[in-house]
């Protein structure tokens, strides 16, 4: 007996509608034969319309479509179907969903999934997923319109030098991600604050696509009213000097964020104060005539946390002799307060001498404080009589009244290889 094929009801656009097939039919010279949901068994499953793992290369990783990538997808969006189990309708429907959204992030968004099944002895069958990807939504223009005090030319320099090659291919989940992090942030750095950016519109020409994104700038915003709360360790006029920043200047969006972030964040870290936080609220004015920069009022809410002193300074990865010798390249004693720049300083110093691979603070580096291994020891002690447990003894704040810690440091080196 000769047993052809039929398509599953299953292409995408009846995927978003979410169709739930309780019963599929294939067709054979003796009529149809149902696949029942809950009876029939998944012998094997199989792509076709894949790239071989072992044929990418570098160049061509970014669109290339594998088996495994396939998988990984079908896993995360928890619809793997394997071979052995049995057969539903409706997974079968999620599973071409989640395939079909997937392919536009490699650049093929008018790809086509459509799944087939195959009669087979037993009451078994084959499941096949035909993928055709069809051609690359290449890019070949990228522009901006709406705008009228930054220019097209200076936004599209800042999104393609932001989004690398990512932008020769269209892909509107990456294209949005860099709109966001990318043209957003160049239109907060020159005072436009309460701009708007639109969905990426396609235009397809002989050359690819022509992708069109609306901007909506708004006013652009000065500083207005500059104020700190939180601090103690400076002065109100010394943070705004930190900062850097006037009353009447051009708001500058993603210059503040670094000031405050970064800038001053490493300032109190040199103090002591490395579990220094802050942020800040602003408060936005409208322009008193039509025509006028509008104001925005800034706020800094600063907490500067404990000052920290320098317990010990360990390494993990060497020997005592050379941990010790280790030790000497940075200019800060144990019990001083700790200071971030002596620390680095220190590592570069290490990372010089090219023995270790390349140290990392962020990675490499990792800090506990005395007050949570106190707290950790103390709500560890457990008072017990007789086998019964009386009492635990919690951490007592009020014990230490010292407004500063201690700070342990343990360095993870790795030999580099000769």
């Amino acid at each position: 007996m000769r047993f052809g094929k039929v398509l599953f009801v299953f292409l995408f656009v009846f995927a978003c509608l979410g169709v739930h097939a309780q019963q599929i039919k294939i067709l054979n010279n003796y009529g149809e034969i149902p696949f029942e949901d809950g009876k029939t068994i998944i012998a094997e499953v199989i792509f076709i319309g894949l790239d071989s793992a072992s044929a990418q290369t570098d160049e061509i990783a970014e669109i290339s479509l594998t088996e495994t990538e396939v998988l990984r997808i079908l896993s995360d969006n928890q619809t793997t179907i394997n071979a052995g189990e049995t057969f539903y309708g409706y997974k079968v429907a999620k599973t071409v969903k989640a395939i079909r959204e997937w392919l536009p992030t490699k650049g093929y968004d008018r790809a086509e999934v459509v799944a087939f099944g195959e009669q087979l002895p037993k009451s078994q069958m084959k499941l096949t997923f035909f993928i055709k990807r069809g051609d690359l939504a290449r890019v070949s223009e990228i522009r901006f319109e709406g705008i009228k005090n930054v220019s097209n030319e200076e936004l599209v320099a800042d999104f393609r030098k932001c989004s690398g090659n990512s932008w020769e291919i269209f892909d509107g989940r990456k294209f949005l991600y860099y709109l966001r992090q990318c043209s957003l942030r160049l239109l907060f750095s020159k005072g436009y604050f309460q701009a708007k950016i639109g969905e990426p519109k396609l235009q397809l020409v002989s050359v690819g696509y022509i992708v069109t994104i609306n901007i909506s700038e708004g006013a652009r915003f000065r500083y207005g009213k500059l104020k700190v709360q939180g601090a103690s360790v400076f002065t109100e006029e010394e943070i705004l000097d930190f900062i850097g920043i006037k009353k009447g200047e051009v708001a500058n969006g993603k210059t503040l964020q670094v000031l405050i972030y970064e800038n001053l964040k490493r300032i109190y870290a040199d103090k002591g104060y490395i579990s220094y936080d802050a942020e800040f609220q602003p408060t936005f004015n409208v322009p008193k005539k039509e025509g006028e920069d509008a104001t925005v009022d800034l706020e800094f809410l600063i907490d500067e946390g404990r000052q920290f002193n320098l317990g010990k300074i360990e390494f993990g990865g060497v020997e005592k002799e050379k941990a010790d010798e280790l030790r000497r390249f940075f200019l800060i004693a144990d019990g001083e307060i700790y200071n971030q720049s002596k620390i680095e300083e220190g590592l570069n110093k290490i990372n010089e001498l090219r023995a270790f691979q390349p140290i990392d603070f962020d990675a490499d580096v990792s800090m506990r404080s005395k007050r949570e291994e106190e707290q950790k020891s103390e709500n560890s002690i457990i008072v017990e009589k007789e086998g019964v447990i009386l009492r635990q003894r919690n951490y007592d704040e009020t014990k230490n009244t010292q407004n500063y810690d201690e700070v342990y440091l343990t360095i993870t080196l790795r030999k580099i290889r000769q």
